[in-house]
């Protein structure tokens, strides 16, 4: 718990029902925001409930000589007990659950500079389309460790593969499993990590997979001669703000996919191969914003473009505020 004095901030003389309202939201919410926006969203907050309770013209009674000439200020009595009797009302009870569960996606959704705790990882990890590969270059880009499988052979030959997250300081377990092959213990932790996580993060689901043939390249006879042709598509694809992956069909040999690799990084864009050895497919991915950053505009802004791309699964168990 922050150990500053919230009422400091109390400058203006609002109304004692008012600061109440602050207080208590300023003290379940003070460790979650830096300390000047956790003051204002608390008189934001005050505001509004007390206008939902029937308090119109509160703003008017917090600054003094803003009342109309001639008019009396309400005693400060009868305004407590006017705003804290109307909170009892249903009405009331639900704006409030409303504005909180607003807040509960700002928690859930607040980015960290270093992880300290799961819950911090499980706020900062999103399942990319249940795909392991894809959730974990997604979480890598966000600079705040690495998602690793780490498998291990006793001596009595057991296989157990784990999946963490490592970071400069410490190192996470998330997920644990046995297998009879380092193989297959790494397969069946890949399925439970995924499993698990989806009770506790988020998930983004394509709308349009990037098989889709509006998204796939097919291979021209003689690619080598094609080859601006294919970088033209690249450039255009470059461009644009936000876009589905792009996939060169399987048709491509593997030395047409190491340069078409290679133009792709010439124009910065981050390239994978996908698909089972003998349909390898080059794959550019598409999307210039991290996976957090298309939950959080989904989830919290509604941005039309991104839900046209994607679709968001929230998590079944909602993490508490405190770490």
């Amino acid at each position: 718990m922050s150990s500053w004095n919230p009422d400091v901030y109390r400058t203006f003389s609002p109304s004692d029902c008012h600061w109440s309202l602050c207080r208590d939201f300023i003290d379940r919410h003070r460790h979650l925001f830096p300390e000047e926006q956790v003051v204002a969203l608390a008189h934001s907050y005050a505001s509004s409930q007390l206008q939902m309770a029937g308090e119109a013209d509160q703003i008017s009674r917090l600054v003094p000589g803003q009342l109309p000439a001639g008019t009396e200020p309400v005693p400060t009595g009868k305004e407590e007990r006017s705003c804290w009797e109307r909170e009892a009302e249903p009405e009331f009870r639900q704006s409030s659950w409303v504005l909180e569960s607003e807040i509960a996606k700002m928690t859930y959704l607040k980015p960290v500079q270093v992880l300290r705790t799961r819950d911090e990882i499980y706020r900062s990890l999103v399942l990319v389309d249940s795909d392991f590969d894809k959730t974990q270059l997604e979480f890598d880009r966000l600079g705040l460790g690495r998602l690793v499988v780490i498998d291990h052979v006793s001596d009595l030959g057991h296989c157990r593969a784990v999946i963490a997250v490592k970071t400069s300081e410490k190192q996470f377990s998330l997920s644990v499993a046995l297998g009879s092959t380092v193989k297959k213990a790494k397969q069946k932790v890949k399925k439970a990590f995924l499993k698990e996580m989806k009770q506790v993060c988020y998930q983004i689901v394509s709308k349009n997979p990037f098989h889709h043939p509006g998204n796939e390249i097919t291979r021209r006879e003689d690619p080598a001669k094609q080859i601006e042709y294919y970088r033209s598509i690249m450039e255009t694809f470059s461009k644009l703000p936000i876009k589905q992956d792009l996939t060169f069909s399987k048709e491509f040999s593997q030395v047409e996919r190491e340069e078409l690799k290679r133009i792709a990084l010439e124009l910065n864009l981050t390239t994978c191969i996908v698909g089972p050895k003998k349909n390898r497919k080059l794959k550019i991915m598409g999307r210039t914003i991290p996976a957090l950053a298309v939950v959080e505009r989904i989830v919290v802004h509604k941005d039309p473009e991104l839900c046209e791309l994607y679709s968001v699964v929230t998590p079944s168990v909602v993490l508490s505020g405190s770490s």
